[in-house]
C-alpha cells in the first residue's frame, strides 16, 4: 500500500510531512484530492451517520453524487445492523458500483466524531487506525490511498498529524507482531 496525504492547506501538509517523511510509503501533495493519483479515497467523516452535508464530506458528495452518501449509509447498516459507525470503525465501498464506470475506485469512510460535537482527544488516531485496518483487509493489493488532512477548524494540524502517526505506529507494530 502507498499513501498520499492531500490537503489544500500548506500548514496541514507541513505538519503531516514532519510526522511521516521518514516513511517511504507516504507521499504529500498540496492541492485538490481529486487530482492526486490514487485508487482509494479516504474520508474522515464529520459524523458517524455519514450525513455528508459539510466540509470535506460535502465536497465528496458533490463530486461523486448523493448516491455516495446513500450507498455508504446502506453499507453501514448492512454491516452493523445500526445506522452509524462508532469512532474507530470504518467502511469501504467500491465507487464503480454507483458511478457505473469501469474504473475501480474505493472509498473509505471513518468518522472522527459522532455528530457535530468537538473532536475528543484520540478520535483522529482511532479513525486513522480504522482506515489502515480497512485498507489492509478490503482494498486491492498495491492500492494508493489519497488521505485528506483534518481541517484546521477542527483541530490543529500538528495535533492531527501527531495522532495519525501514533495510529500508524500502532498499526505497524501490531502487523509486525502478527507476522512473527
Amino acid at each position: 500500500m502507498q499513501f498520499i496525504f492531500v490537503d489544500k492547506s500548506p500548514g496541514v501538509i507541513t505538519a503531516l510531512h514532519n510526522q511521516f517523511s521518514d516513511e517511504q510509503e507516504f507521499g504529500f501533495y498540496c492541492g485538490d484530492i481529486f487530482r492526486a493519483y490514487s485508487n482509494v479515497v479516504v474520508s474522515f467523516g464529520n459524523n458517524s451517520y455519514c450525513i455528508m452535508d459539510e466540509g470535506q464530506d460535502l465536497i465528496y458528495r458533490n463530486h461523486f453524487g448523493l448516491s455516495l452518501q446513500d450507498y455508504i449509509q446502506r453499507e453501514i447498516f448492512y454491516r452493523n445492523q445500526k445506522p452509524f459507525l462508532q469512532i474507530g470503525e470504518a467502511v469501504s465501498v467500491t465507487l464503480s458500483k454507483i458511478l457505473y464506470q469501469g474504473d475501480h475506485l474505493n472509498f473509505i469512510y471513518a468518522p472522527i466524531r459522532k455528530t457535530n460535537e468537538l473532536v475528543v482527544h484520540n478520535n483522529i488516531s482511532s479513525a486513522f487506525y480504522a482506515v489502515l485496518e480497512t485498507a489492509k483487509n478490503k482494498v486491492p493489493h498495491g492500492a494508493v490511498l489519497a488521505i485528506p488532512g483534518i481541517s484546521e477548524e477542527i483541530v490543529s494540524p500538528n495535533e492531527s498529524a501527531k495522532q495519525m502517526r501514533q495510529a500508524y505506529n500502532l498499526f505497524r507494530r501490531i502487523r509486525r507482531n502478527k507476522n512473527e
